[in-house]
């Protein structure tokens, strides 16, 4: 399928980290003769083999975007921004390696985003198709580029592949199963508003066929707002606090078709936001065709991810939490809502320019609960908080929660929910993740 469209054609492959020589390598493997020019503002210091089938050339520093424009195919990686740049001389051109792959298997599909809970939810539907004995690959933003399992795929493998805006946003296909969890606003520092962010989420229905299938959380007031947008005829499934399709949690127990399946109290997840993504996940694979009954008790077995609501453990006398992907104010809400015990919260780093409204009208309601704030985000959310009767700010995050296993009374619970980014002190949300857990063990 795609070699006509890569026939005599120059590729420029913008972004050279594990996506961009994921391409380079499926185009090295499947053509030949092809001029390509791998652009990357770092420097390309390996990865293009010696000995190429194609013409390869390559383009470095602060210029590298200069001559895209004179290429017909530009396949660029999700870590680029086109932010304060002009693309209008060759936005047309641009591609992505989840496009490209679309293309290909769209039918096979089955997307998921959302600002918060994709990865959840995507991990989740896997382990229920796999634990279901349903041929299946997991792939996206997840970890592993789409390309790197063309070689697994037969006309029966189902692809869950978690995808994120920046996968999203130049997109001409979309899934056969698309699932949009929600859109709050995020990764402001990339794009030039709110409203670009939440259309690049919502491309994921755009290209929809009417024999496709759309799990949305329509309630979510940015998503409602664009329902002009992503109502393309498909099959749409309202997915929403404790229904999805046929599927209904009450009283911690699970339903489908009025049909009790399974009682939740030993769901592994914390936090009410959990059981939506148990719902998106259970009804896309009741589409792919997995028994309900069957679903749930695979679904129980699921361990959950690191830095999400993770249970760190119990140490000098101690309860440690770890939700250091929280890197919006919706998310630590959700975290305090889900660890009504906490004692101590942990905030801040990177600051993006979000709005802290709503988490300081949440906080202001529980006095009693000390706050610790670090990085420029946590100096701003500390001026916000100024009525507040405790509040500390700490240059250092290691300094922080030091502090933090200082104070902590014995029984105490300590938890780590930023509502921030980590780029001020860490190169990323699990870094910081590890680093909390590693000082929690200290005694």
């Amino acid at each position: 399928m795609l070699k006509s469209y890569f026939h005599n054609k120059n590729i420029c492959l913008l972004g050279f980290g594990r996506e961009g020589r994921s391409t380079l390598s499926f185009l090295e493997k499947n053509y030949f003769n092809l001029n390509i020019l791998i652009c990357d503002k770092n420097p390309i210091k390996d990865g293009i083999p010696e000995k190429s089938k194609n013409r390869i050339s390559q383009k470095s520093g602060i210029d590298y975007l200069d001559s895209i424009s004179d290429y017909d195919i530009i396949i660029k990686s999700p870590g680029i921004s086109f932010l304060n740049h002009d693309t209008s001389s060759f936005e047309e051109k641009i591609t992505s390696q989840t496009d490209l792959f679309l293309m290909a298997y769209s039918s096979q599909v089955i997307g998921v985003t959302g600002t918060k809970g994709k990865s959840t939810t995507s991990s989740l539907l896997f382990h229920i198709l796999k634990e279901c004995n349903i041929e299946t690959q997991l792939v996206g933003n997840i970890g592993t580029p789409l390309f790197d399992i063309i070689e697994k795929i037969n006309n029966q493998t189902q692809i869950v592949a978690e995808l994120s805006c920046h996968q999203l946003e130049y997109l001409k296909q979309s899934p056969k199963i698309a699932i949009l969890l929600n859109i709050f606003p995020e990764h402001l520092d990339r794009y030039v508003s709110y409203e670009a962010y939440s259309k690049a989420k919502i491309n994921i229905t755009l290209h929809q066929k009417k024999s496709d299938y759309l799990i949305i959380k329509n309630s979510n007031p940015t998503i409602s707002k664009n329902k002009d947008n992503w109502n393309q005829g498909q099959k749409i499934i309202s997915l929403e606090e404790t229904t999805c399709g046929e599927f209904k949690i009450e009283n911690n127990k699970i339903f489908y078709k009025n049909i009790f399946l399974q009682n939740l109290e030993d769901w592994k997840l914390k936090g009410s936001h959990n059981f939506n993504n148990l719902l998106a996940a259970l009804q896309a694979a009741e589409v792919v065709g997995v028994e309900p009954k069957n679903a749930i008790d695979s679904a129980l077995s699921f361990p959950g991810l690191p830095h999400r609501l993770e249970y760190v453990g119990y140490f000098n006398k101690i309860h440690f939490y770890n939700d250091s992907i929280a890197t919006i104010p919706e998310a630590t809400i959700l975290a305090l809502k889900a660890i009504p015990e906490t004692n101590i919260l942990l905030l801040g780093g990177f600051d993006r320019g979000i709005d802290y409204s709503s988490l300081y009208s949440f906080l202001e309601e529980r006095p009693k609960l000390t706050i610790l704030y670090t990085g420029p985000a946590g100096k701003r959310i500390q001026k916000m908080m100024g009525n507040i009767d405790f509040n500390k700010f700490f240059e250092s995050f290691s300094t922080m929660v030091e502090y933090a296993k200082k104070v902590c009374k014995p029984e105490g619970t300590i938890l780590l929910s930023p509502a921030a980014a980590s780029y001020d002190q860490f190169g990323n949300f699990e870094q910081r993740g590890d680093f909390y857990k590693k000082k929690a063990e200290v005694l």
